[in-house]
């Protein structure tokens, strides 16, 4: 009788899967976290079902109470886990060792979304039996459930990507801020009972099969964008400065679906014809805005660093250095190019850009991109912001947020409306206030040329060692015998 071999024990997993997913499967499937999610979702689903098919109440307001636990575990536990993926290898002092193998960064965040992706898939398949057993004994309908069940679980790993991306923050009380900032809505309508409301036939509930599907299509095509540009987004947070270059695919990538969605505001009206849609302006309106939100912010906040591997890269390429190259300093260029193509594209998509509405909107868009850039700026003269803008850039959010709060004190009390424009996170309401749109748009111009002035300044230093390595490649190949 031969004794099976260490080896043998730790084939549970094929080797064409990656090092990095493997990794970490093996220690999530493990950790108490996902045991107790699992096992309390299972037992609370169980009796839930039970009591609706004793009590033969089968309805959507019953059903809507049975997705409060589905809810729970996928929109909240389990992108809230995401939040712990880069601090435990830090804190295990092991991010530095993987760093030495041959993964790079992205393929390291990419590991660690897809295994708590994986997890989430586990319970997923886990409840479809659910559904089954609601549809023949408790009279559900089984195709819209499964529908909406198939919809969480796309927002629920889009929600990961966030939570994994923002644990590169080193930050802990910034990085449980910025994780509240994402998960708590959907714990706030949880608790406040929105989520049955929701279910219940105020939300998905008015959707019929068909209707589902089609948003099911938008956040498939939506999240795997989203997936991919916040894994990428959070590479270049953990990468060293100028080792790796994941900015230049990123952005260009980022270009086209831009553009690609500014055609779709363009041409609604044309689609709406064609597929027979009433309304199509929020299923092109509210991904756009969830797309070029995440383009313009990581544009500002990508690190600054360069050397003579990346710099060989855009050899004879001035103006694509100048937007496409690693860092803020150019990403604030194509920040604006990005936010140029939104503004107008979703003018007229509503219809702003002309008429009695124009102010308003113009007005908005400023305010609104001042939301982004003058944090941006802040970000820039504090402590490290140059080097590593990221956590100084929610640092100065966070200041501008409680200035805005103190403001707005200080106008309510005064009665001082023009005390608003002071801050952009207060100029923002006055923009949406009828008769103040002057006032909002001349202090949204003064924030954003205060903000540029202080990004061309500080963004000096980097554009000039970029375009004297640039220099070197040309004078080493030069010099180099064919």
């Amino acid at each position: 009788m031969t004794t099976p071999s260490p080896a043998n024990d730790l084939r549970d997993f094929p080797d064409w899967l990656s090092p990095a997913l493997v990794k970490d499967l093996r220690r999530g499937l493990k950790l108490k976290g996902f045991s107790f999610t699992f096992l309390a979702l299972i037992i609370a689903l169980t009796f839930l079902l039970a009591a609706t098919i004793l009590s033969g109440s089968g309805s959507a307001t019953v059903m809507g109470f049975v997705w409060i636990p589905v809810a729970l575990a996928l929109l909240v536990v389990q992108p809230t886990r995401g939040l712990s993926a880069i601090p435990e290898e830090r804190s295990l002092q092991t991010l530095p060792l993987i760093q030495l193998t041959r993964l790079n960064a992205f393929r390291i965040l990419f590991g660690k979304w897809s295994a708590l992706a994986f997890q989430t898939a586990l319970l997923t398949i886990a409840l479809v039996p659910y559904m089954v057993l609601g549809h023949f004994l408790g009279g559900f309908e089984f195709t819209q459930n499964v529908l909406i069940l198939l919809l969480l679980t796309g927002f629920s790993l889009i929600l990961t990507a966030v939570t994994v991306a923002l644990s590169v923050i080193k930050i802990a009380i910034v990085r449980t801020l910025m994780g509240l900032a994402v998960v708590g809505p959907f714990l706030l309508t949880l608790l406040s009972g929105g989520i049955s409301s929701i279910f219940r036939g105020g939300g998905f509930g008015m959707f019929d099969a068909s209707a589902l599907a089609g948003v099911l299509l938008v956040t498939i095509i939506l999240g795997t964008f989203m997936v991919f540009y916040l894994i990428s987004s959070g590479a270049s947070q953990i990468a060293i400065a100028g080792a790796e270059n994941h900015s230049t695919r990123r952005r260009l990538i980022a270009l086209g679906v831009i553009i690609l969605g500014g055609v779709l505001c363009v041409f609604a009206d044309n689609l709406e014809s064609a597929f027979g849609i009433a309304d199509l302006e929020p299923f092109i309106f509210i991904p756009y805005i969830l797309i070029i939100t995440a383009v313009v912010i990581d544009c500002v906040i990508d690190p600054a660093g360069s050397s003579l591997r990346i710099a060989k890269q855009f050899k004879g390429k001035r103006l694509a250095s100048a937007f496409l190259s690693p860092g803020w300093p150019s990403g604030w260029f194509f920040a604006i190019v990005a936010l140029l193509i939104f503004w107008i594209c979703s003018g007229l998509l509503f219809g702003e850009l002309t008429g009695a509405g124009a102010d308003e909107f113009i007005a908005a868009a400023l305010a609104g991109s001042a939301l982004v850039f003058v944090p941006g700026a802040i970000a820039l003269l504090l402590p490290k912001g140059r080097e590593a803008p990221l956590n100084s850039f929610f640092l100065a959010q966070l200041i501008c947020v409680v200035a805005a709060i103190l403001v707005a004190i200080v106008g309510g009390i005064s009665d001082l409306e023009g005390m608003f424009a002071l801050i952009p996170h207060s100029n923002i309401f006055l923009a949406m206030d009828n008769g103040e749109e002057e006032i909002s748009i001349f202090c949204s111009v003064l924030h954003l040329l205060a903000a540029f002035i202080i990004a061309l300044t500080c963004g000096a230093v980097y554009r000039s060692r970029l375009r004297a390595q640039i220099a070197e490649v040309v004078e080493i190949e030069r010099n180099t015998p064919a």
